[in-house]
């Protein structure tokens, strides 16, 4: 005699495995969608090209040969004046070794590694900063952002 719970087994895999296969499906038409939302067909045959080539190893054409003109004309170096000369102090720390650690600029810099025109006063918490043109002096603190070409000092909280 065959149980009457074995046909209902069965039919139960089948529709669960059916159902596994039509939500891949769905699943799948869905990312080809969202990649069709922000790229037109001509984007996605060039990235197609670019991933089959970096597959082997190859670069593409127009990175092998790179722009003559553009090379011939040297590189493009800002005007002095638009350039700002800006430091973030983000924090200081002494070790236990008394060795001196301070956070400018999002590097890390120990006090041997600061530039010939700062200097740390860790007992006032503040880094001084000489303008070097002028000899003008600048004391802040962690948390503010010195903007020596225009001489400001304001919190790094604030808007620009």
């Amino acid at each position: 005699m065959i149980p009457s719970s074995l046909p209902k087994r069965s039919n139960l895999c089948l529709v669960t495995g059916v159902g596994l296969f039509l939500c891949i499906l769905a699943a799948e038409a869905a990312a080809q969608n969202v990649q069709r939302l922000f790229t037109s067909p001509e984007q996605r045959a060039e990235m197609d090209r670019r991933r089959t080539l970096n597959l082997f190893g190859v670069q593409p054409e127009e990175e092998l040969h790179p722009d003559l003109e553009a090379l011939n004309q040297g590189p493009v170096i800002p005007d002095q004046a638009e350039v700002d000369v800006v430091y973030r102090f983000q924090g200081i720390v002494r070790r236990q070794d008394n060795s001196l650690t301070l956070w400018l600029n999002g590097e890390n810099l120990s006090e041997a590694d600061l530039p010939e025109n700062m200097e740390i006063f860790l007992s006032e918490n503040l880094l001084r900063i000489r303008e070097p043109l002028t000899g003008q002096l600048f004391d802040i603190r962690p948390g503010q952002v010195l903007n020596l070409t225009q001489g400001k000092i304001r919190e790094s909280f604030s808007p620009d």
